[in-house]
Formats: C-alpha cells, structure tokens, sequence
C-alpha cells in the first residue's frame, strides 16, 4: 500500500464524471489499498477514486468503525434530511452545512466483485452522498445554500445554536410550570370547597338531634412564564473564497490533515468528509 497525492480544489479532474468499474481488477485492488492508506494518512472520513486522480467510480469511507470500499455505489432510496457542516480533504480549512438525506440505502460491489448493500444513516449517510457526487463531479459547497466557513466559525455557529436551543427549552419549561401551578391550585381550591360544605352540614344535623338550630359558615378560596431567546449569526466565504483558498490546478500531500474529526454524527467544529 501507499499514499497517493491528493487533488485540490480547481483541478479539472475534480469536475469529471468518472467511469464505472467494468471488472474488478489487481490493479483496482491496488487502488482501493491505495486509497485506504491515503484516507489513514490524512485522517478523513471519505475519499473518492478522482480526488487522487483517477476517474473510476470507487469510494472508501472510515467513519470510525473501519474502511468500507465501494465499487460503482448507487444510492437506491434516500429519506429525512439532516443538516451537516461537511468539509473535504480536497478544500481543507473550509466548511459549509449541506443538506443531506438522513439515511440512504445503496448497492454497490466490494473488492471480490460481488453486490453488497448498506444502510446508512448519520455520518455514514453524508459520507456516502458526499462520495458519490465527486464521482459525478460535484463538489460539497455546490449544494452548500450559505457561506463557508472555518473551524472556528463553525464552532461559533454550533455554540450559537445550542444557545438557542437552551432558551427554547426554558420557555417550554415555563409554559409547562405555569400550566401546572395552575392546575394545582384549582385542585387546591375545589378540595377546600368539599371540606367547607362538610363543616356547615355537620353542626345543623347536631342541633337538629338535640332540639336546637344551630349553623356553621366556611368559605374557601384559592387561586392559583418566562422567555428566553437566542439568536444566530455568522459570516462565512462562498466559492470565490473557497477556489482562492485552494491551489488552483495544484496538489497537496494527503498526509496534511484537512480537520479534526467530530464525535459520531455531529462534528465539532466541522467534519472533513473527503
């Protein structure tokens, strides 16, 4: 095995429809041996055959649970959608939150020839659509609807985020407390009322039994939200950025890392998927 030279952003190959495996060959063995040590190296999560060169359709993806090779993969039903800040080993330090199926079954052959089918949900699922389309020459920040970023952005952006998502729950928590004080005190108040009708009809019933009028009044009574909000924001670079960023028609050694990776389907502060 070896480590290949990975393309960036602005090489032609990039933007070519590879071609489908028509037989699994030793030299397509070599390749995906090749890729898997190139994926290792640079500490991706995907890599695509054009993404070091060559215009086959073959794909490796490491999500954490080691290599899955895919040869001539197709995505045969999508379904959901998960929004994912994806990065790429070929525009590293960018990010850019792509919308993406939420799971995804797809067909494809493995190194022997034969068919296999996955599931893939999360991480596994962008990995997948993100692989797929360098195959059909698209690149991540084509379906990417607002800037890029960087790792610091991002991270910024996902504190934003959970900021709101904190405030929202307090409200809910509010609305709910104020629901249930309420309920509480016209339960209150009802029991009272019993215990009052209770206390007025006891001494009548004993002054009738003694020969003498006797009554008792009572009375009960009893009566029984707050918001937080946050907001997000943020500037990013779009793809005018991301090609001045990238060497134009140039290389870079796939052992330069592209971005840490992130912890199961979310990442922090970016995922570099290939």
């Amino acid at each position: 095995m070896a480590t290949r030279i990975i393309c960036m952003d602005g090489d032609d190959v990039l933007r070519k429809r590879s071609r489908e495996v028509e037989k699994v060959t030793g030299r397509i063995r070599q390749l995906l041996d090749d890729m898997v040590e190139t994926l290792k190296e640079a500490d991706g999560v995907g890599l695509a055959a054009p993404q070091v060169g060559i215009l086959k359709r073959v794909v490796v993806i490491d999500v954490g649970e080691g290599p899955i090779e895919l040869i001539n993969p197709v995505i045969l039903e999508a379904s959901g959608e998960q929004d994912y800040y994806e990065g790429c080993l070929s525009l590293p330090g960018l990010y850019g939150n792509a919308r993406r199926p939420e799971a995804v079954r797809l067909a494809a052959m493995d190194r022997s020839g034969a068919t296999v089918e996955y599931q893939a949900t999360g991480l596994f699922a962008v990995a997948c659509c993100h692989e797929i389309d360098h195959l059909d020459g698209i690149m991540f920040y084509d379906k990417v609807d607002e800037d890029l970023y960087s790792k610091e952005e991002v991270e910024r952006l996902r504190e934003a985020e959970a900021g709101a998502e904190a405030g929202a729950g307090a409200e809910a928590g509010a609305e709910a407390g104020a629901g249930a004080g309420a309920g509480a005190g016209a339960r209150a108040g009802a029991e009272a009322g019993v215990g009052a009708k209770a206390g007025a009809g006891a001494p009548q019933e004993r002054g009738k039994e003694q020969g003498g009028g006797g009554q008792a009044r009572s009375r009960a009574g009893g009566s029984g939200r707050g918001r937080a909000q946050a907001q997000t924001g943020g500037n990013g670079r779009r793809q005018a950025q991301a090609s001045g960023r990238a060497q134009a028609g140039g290389q870079a050694q796939a052992s330069g890392r592209s971005g840490e990776r992130g912890s199961g389907g979310q990442p922090g502060g970016g995922e570099a998927v290939s």
